[in-house]
């Protein structure tokens, strides 16, 4: 139970449940990056032992009583001649020293190679959350989550590849300092675990506080800044700059200063604890002294403080990399909630579809009509339907509107339509199969790729004008012809004209160079250019004025012909052009 609530146990776990969730070959560099520390530590205490010999040699009357090296490494019957102890210590140090530079590269990359792995499966299983989840997740925090939070994956691994590296080297190192003289090695040895062990205990709670602030801060800054900037429109007239950036800064000082508290605490025990050992090894050899002894000593002494000097560190990585990990807990523990996501019913509709390969287009549904049948659905922690016995036909060439006041289920019934939402009942048919039965969509891929959806807000990449049109272009190249075909449809020819870099000006950051009317009119002309057998418009008009609406949906209406078309609007002069119309009441009860 001890071990179990174990906070340093819990923190060191973390490193395996991420290293759980990678690719077999990121495993395997893993283990070699093992395999170069076990090299590592052996070649530093080699460096150790060799130093006897030197210290041997440089004694005016020495007895050999160091000379541990030569005792199991007999370089003279190897090469067939004598070879001098400084020039093997000098051999040893340097491979030693150019092995852990090595090994320190390579770790580094090891651990940005999972993290960028952990990175991508978070993203992945992000991607693949239901729309539903998205609608009730904080845009803020998986941002955050995916940009500062996965960097707490690369730490968390490299951190682990330390304490490994490291204890890997502390044991050789230990057992090198044995030899040369158990019982003050063994003493010294223990002191220093039982510092680090106690001063670990004493800031425990320290930590786990830190850790937490750690995470609430960084979300909180994420969060100030990526709203304030959404709407720096309402912060600039409403004259809240200087609101925000005090509250910014407020949040933004926790942080940093948990971050210098987070730094401090795993450092400051390297300069405490080396004079507690330099005072401790003195101590004890100066008891030890006498006269017939004392160059032994000396010896003994010169040995501790080379062994010491590479020994303190490694247990000091030890230390500040279990803090480190100690303190992104918080964070960490974030990505693994959706790391180790079980997305096997998600995933399961989608078996058919995955196994494509990605070269090729999916087949294309709705020949015909499609059909949606006692449609019921309510959102989570709602006690009423938003959407109840809703039944709709539409056949390729219609051009549907869909009004009804805020509320009422318009937009609820197009994501349904679409794939996003399951009802909790009814069925969809396509060409009279179904698509949707029993809690279940079926070829929900190919059914997603017959459709071409325009919200109200289009989102526009920070690119050209041509390029935010062709952005869905995954498998043919579009023609000029089609580009100025689509343009013209979306009246977009004239404004165009009129720029100096023509369809190829960039549009700014989700299209803040443009008018909402311009955004929309590239949304559509996007949309149409795949000429999709189903056209959905969402609110998609509703920034254009009355004029160029009309001249724009009767375009639209004549060019996608062959494909059926349904928009929600609140304006009747719009749904005139509609070949039906259909009014939704919004249910009271």
């Amino acid at each position: 139970m001890i071990l179990k609530n174990s906070n340093t146990l819990r923190a060191l776990v973390i490193p395996f449940r991420i290293l759980k969730s990678i690719s077999r070959k990121s495993k395997l560099r893993v283990y070699f990056n093992l395999f170069l520390m076990i090299i590592s530590s052996i070649s530093e205490a080699l460096s150790v032992l060799s130093i006897t010999n030197v210290i041997s040699q440089l004694q005016s009357n020495s007895t050999n009583e160091f000379e541990l090296l030569d005792r199991r490494i007999s370089f003279s019957n190897l090469l067939g001649y004598e070879l001098n102890p400084i020039f093997i210590f000098i051999f040893i140090v340097s491979f030693s020293s150019f092995l852990r530079i090595f090994t320190l590269w390579y770790s580094g990359k090891t651990a940005a190679k999972v993290g960028n792995e952990v990175s991508r499966n978070i993203f992945f299983k992000i991607i693949y959350w239901p729309y539903e989840r998205h609608l009730n997740t904080n845009s803020g925090t998986l941002i955050a989550t995916l940009t500062q939070f996965s960097k707490t994956a690369v730490g968390s691994i490299n951190n682990f590849l330390f304490i490994i590296n490291s204890l890997f080297i502390s044991t050789a190192l230990s057992i090198s300092l044995i030899k040369v003289n158990g019982r003050i090695s063994i003493f010294l040895i223990l002191i220093l675990i039982f510092s680090y062990s106690t001063n670990s205990s004493l800031v425990r709670n320290h930590i786990r506080k830190n850790s937490e602030t750690m995470k609430r801060e960084t979300l909180n800054t994420f969060k100030i800044v990526k709203e304030s900037l959404e709407g720096i429109k309402d912060v600039i007239i409403n004259d809240r700059r200087s609101e925000e950036i005090k509250y910014f800064q407020s949040k933004d000082k926790i942080l940093k200063n948990t971050v210098v508290n987070a730094k401090f605490t795993s450092t400051y025990p390297k300069y405490l604890f080396e004079s507690l050992l330099i005072i401790g090894l003195l101590l004890i050899i100066y008891f030890l002294n006498n006269d017939e002894n004392s160059i032994n000593n000396l010896s003994q002494l010169s040995i501790f403080a080379f062994g010491g000097q590479k020994l303190l560190p490694s247990i000091q990585q030890i230390y500040a990399s279990v803090t480190a990990i100690k303190h992104s807990e918080s964070k960490t523990e974030s990505l693994l909630e959706i790391l180790e996501e079980n997305l096997k019913s998600r995933t399961s509709n989608h078996k058919k579809t995955n196994n494509r390969s990605p070269a090729k287009p999916y087949k294309i549904l709705f020949k015909d009509k499609l059909e949606l049948n006692s449609i019921y659905f309510k959102y989570q922690n709602s006690q009423s339907y938003s959407v109840k016995d809703f039944n709709l036909t539409i056949k390729r060439g219609d051009f549907i509107a869909i009004m009804g006041p805020s509320g009422a289920g318009k937009t609820t019934i197009i994501d349904i339509i679409m794939g996003l939402i399951k009802p909790e009942s009814g069925f969809i048919k396509v060409d009279g199969k179904f698509i949707y039965k029993d809690n279940t969509f079926l070829n929900l891929k190919e059914w997603q790729q017959s459709i071409t959806h325009v919200p109200q807000n289009v989102y526009l990449l920070d690119k050209t004008i041509k390029q935010n049109i062709i952005l869905n272009d995954k498998y043919n190249k579009f023609s000029e012809k089609s580009l100025r075909e689509v343009c013209n449809v979306a009246c977009l020819n004239e404004f165009i004209n009129k720029l100096p870099n023509g369809i190829e000006t960039k549009v700014g950051e989700r299209g803040s160079l443009l008018s909402g009317g311009q955004i929309q009119r590239i949304g559509i002309a996007r949309a149409i250019i795949n000429k999709s057998p189903l056209l959905v418009l969402d609110e998609a008009t509703s920034a254009l004025d009355q004029n160029i609406e009309e001249k724009l949906l009767k375009n639209v209406k004549n060019y996608c012909a062959d494909s059926a078309i349904i928009m929600i609007t609140h304006r009747k002069e719009s749904a005139s052009i509609c070949n039906r119309l259909i009014e939704i009441e919004k249910d009271l009860n």
